[in-house]
């Protein structure tokens, strides 16, 4: 009745255990010979075993799917608070150089916010892309908060040569949020000297090395609430990567670093993410 009517394949760990036992016990039933019993009982033990590690393996599959069905949501959650947010201050943006009169520099600017806003809505059910797709992407948004705060900082994206741009996916959107951090709490709030963010793309044996490093006013001067902010966007970054990570000893990760100038003061933040890709 299993067989024919289950669903489930334990049954066949079930059906095959319980007639090897019961085969075992027959037997040892018509030739009073213990071993039969004996043996049908280990079989039956280690089919149910087998039985046990297959369930076992089910439910580490069904964790795992059910880990990234999380992850997809929490990455669409995310990209529904940042969106609006940075197109509401888009849209101001242009209203304000319309104006003032400045309408070419008002077309520039919608040029520019439309090819991103396209690309953030047709990889909107992607959750990987090339490294060329996610540097175009960041350099769309770059160009815009450049043209957005009147150029009051300076980028560059550096990329080695020996990364191959086209083969290598990454997860979607992982290195704007970084970027957008750096320039709103940490190059915006700088009153002197230069502004500068720096974009590197490096290879290191079995690992692409991202680092996203500017010369703000330091995680230290940064607002209680958007640490707190900061901090929940990290931990959503971190569980993106972990679904990537290969094994314990190949684990994608990330390090953020202080950074202080010979006198002991905050001079910017430098990020560097490790994705293993061998």
């Amino acid at each position: 009745y299993l067989l024919l009517k289950a669903k489930d394949r334990l049954a066949f760990f079930i059906v095959a255990g319980s007639f090897l036992y019961m085969l075992g016990a027959l037997i040892f039933w018509m030739t009073p010979n213990k071993y039969y019993m004996m043996g049908g009982s280990m079989l039956e033990i280690i089919i149910f075993s087998l039985g046990l590690a297959y369930k076992i393996k089910l439910e580490y599959e069904g964790k795992m799917t059910l880990q990234r069905e999380v992850s997809i949501k929490e990455i669409s959650a995310k990209r529904a608070q940042i969106n609006p947010h940075f197109f509401f201050n888009s849209l101001n943006s242009i209203q304000h150089l319309i104006l003032d009169n400045k309408r070419n520099t008002a077309l520039n600017y919608l040029n520019k916010f439309s090819k991103l806003a396209r690309s953030v809505l047709e990889s909107s059910y992607e959750t990987t892309v090339t490294f060329t797709e996610e540097i175009a992407l960041l350099n769309s948004y770059l160009e815009l908060e450049s043209l957005r705060f009147d150029k009051a900082f300076s980028y560059s994206i550096k990329i080695d040569d020996n990364i191959e741009m086209d083969n290598i996916e990454i997860p979607l959107m992982l290195i704007q949020p970084f970027a957008e951090n750096a320039i709103i709490h940490g190059l915006v709030g700088k009153k002197d000297g230069d502004k500068t963010l720096e974009l590197r793309f490096l290879k290191e044996d079995d690992f692409y090395i991202i680092e996203i490093e500017d010369n703000g006013i330091g995680r230290q001067r940064v607002d209680p609430e958007v640490k707190k902010e900061k901090s929940r966007g990290m931990e959503i970054t971190k569980k993106r990567l972990k679904m990537l990570d290969i094994s314990e000893q190949h684990k994608n990760t990330i390090e953020i670093i202080d950074k202080y100038d010979s006198h002991g003061q905050p001079c910017g933040t430098k990020v560097i993410i490790r994705l293993y890709n061998p």
